[in-house]
């Protein structure tokens, strides 16, 4: 905890050093000042009626411009006083700035400010501030697209869209729920000692085995847990490298992507910096006359100094951040630079205090050397403490998918199937029995289906395909 108190003493004497330096250099700008500010109090006090109608649209104009950067400004105040961000800087400022005035010239002042003007405004910009937060708080949170939790979804909604899972309701596969709960369990376990390091995990499974929906669980399982439990704040994020087409782009998206989830909570002006910093710090292309600039701009040339102003603010805040890092491994199949100044800053990132990542990968394939298989030279065992394995994709769940979307074809009460309707002596062609799935390998329709289908994204486009082709003319037949 010393660590902790050591930053937020730091901030506060930052902030109130800003706070000084601004309020200081307006004061000395008074005199050209006064004359304006005159004209401007004037000028409101004639139309009085205004005062409360700034007031009260100015904060809603902001939300509506900016709704992250509302909330993470108003955030600050729920934050404080580990966190003390631009808008309460600025209002010690305009404390600072008044107080030093009217205490040097007393009645000369020329912040003269009708007291009911002043109270109005104070009202309306209250009112307007707490519509302002409720209005972005409401614009940037999550989206889901699934119903309660309590109604599973059933096929026709599961097989509407390719979409992966989001939420436990719209999740059909148990095991997954269990690598979900496993990988929580990682992320959320007890730092050492005096460390505010933090483990990392690897998610290795095929293409379509549903590592995405697994990482969607992650963080639905954890709202559900902080919910009932006293959890360690998570911020969750998501990147993904594929959009970028250099190596320099790909590590700045990376860092931008863990800045950008830190000021959706807090508005810390260090933060703003930091990716075009990091990438000033590894940058090849500084010379020796370079290298002094960047250290006097950024603060320092050590890319790891760099990264740790973002450990400083979550040791301060007392938060984590995982970043999903997506399909780490296809990188490497369009651009093998790009996947090794990604490695190389996960590298990085494991020297940070509170930041995790969840890396998915493809399964590897032995290989000597510098190679994994057919990919370029990257170590999981390096960039990860813990690894988990997608499970294959069970053959009774496959049955149970399968059973689900035929009993649900037959719900149609305008067609009538007496060849579908099984009597009790009949056997269903869909059974299946756990205990002798290792003989269904080849027999029957059962056989079949756990012979071809192998992934959950297989799974479903071979029943997509199935119901559009029922509805689309094989019913009634």
């Amino acid at each position: 905890m010393e660590r902790r108190f050591r930053l937020i003493a730091e901030h506060w004497l930052q902030s109130l050093l800003m706070s000084s330096v601004a309020g200081g250099i307006v004061v000395s700008l008074r005199p050209y000042m006064s004359r304006r500010w005159g004209f401007l109090v004037d000028g409101l006090a004639e139309r009085s009626f205004l005062v409360p109608v700034i007031g009260a649209v100015l904060p809603m104009l902001l939300a509506i411009v900016w709704p992250a950067r509302v909330t993470a400004g108003l955030n600050a105040v729920r934050l404080f006083p580990r966190h003390i961000g631009t808008f309460l800087k600025t209002a010690f400022s305009i404390v600072f700035i008044v107080a030093v005035d009217v205490g040097l010239l007393g009645n000369e002042s020329y912040y003269r400010v009708d007291t009911s003007l002043l109270a109005s405004l104070a009202a309306a910009f209250a009112v307007g501030t707490i519509a302002a937060y409720g209005y972005a708080r409401w614009m940037t949170q999550p989206r889901s697209i699934s119903g309660p939790a309590d109604e599973p979804a059933g096929p026709d909604t599961w097989l509407a869209s390719d979409e992966p899972a989001k939420t436990l309701a719209d999740n059909q596969f148990p095991e997954h729920e269990s690598v979900a709960n496993r990988i929580l369990a990682r992320l959320l376990s007890a730092r050492a000692e005096d460390s505010w390091l933090v483990p990392n995990v690897a998610l290795i499974g095929p293409y379509g085995s549903g590592k995405t929906s697994i990482c969607n669980l992650v963080e639905s399982l954890y709202r559900d847990k902080a919910c009932r439990e006293h959890v360690p704040k998570v911020l969750f994020c998501r990147f993904d490298a594929w959009q970028f087409l250099s190596p320099e782009a790909a590590t700045r998206g990376l860092v931008r992507t863990i800045t950008e989830r830190l000021l959706q909570v807090t508005d810390d002006l260090m933060l703003w910096k930091v990716p075009d910093h990091y990438i000033q710090a590894i940058g090849e292309c500084a010379g020796p006359w370079a290298r002094p600039i960047i250290s006097f701009v950024s603060g320092s040339d050590d890319p790891r100094t760099v990264l740790s102003a973002i450990g400083d603010t979550l040791v301060r805040l007392n938060m984590r951040v995982v970043v999903f890092v997506d399909d780490f491994d296809r990188i490497e199949r369009d651009c093998p630079a790009t996947q090794q100044a990604v490695a190389k800053a996960l590298n990085q990132f494991q020297g940070i205090a509170n930041l995790q990542y969840v890396i998915t990968v493809g399964p590897t394939r032995p290989g000597g050397g510098e190679t994994i298989g057919s990919h370029a030279s990257w170590d999981l065992l390096k960039l990860t403490r813990y690894q988990e394995l997608v499970p294959t994709l069970d053959p009774g769940q496959l049955v149970e998918l399968t059973r689900k979307c035929r009993d649900h074809s037959q719900e149609d009460r305008d067609f009538s199937y007496p060849w579908a309707y099984a009597r009790e002596s009949d056997s269903d062609p869909l059974a299946f029995d756990a205990a002798f799935a290792c003989l269904y390998s080849g027999l029957g329709l059962t056989g079949y289906l756990v012979g071809l289908v192998r992934t959950p994204r297989a799974c479903k486009a071979m029943l997509r395909e199935t119901m559009k082709a029922w509805a689309g003319g094989l019913k009634g037949e």
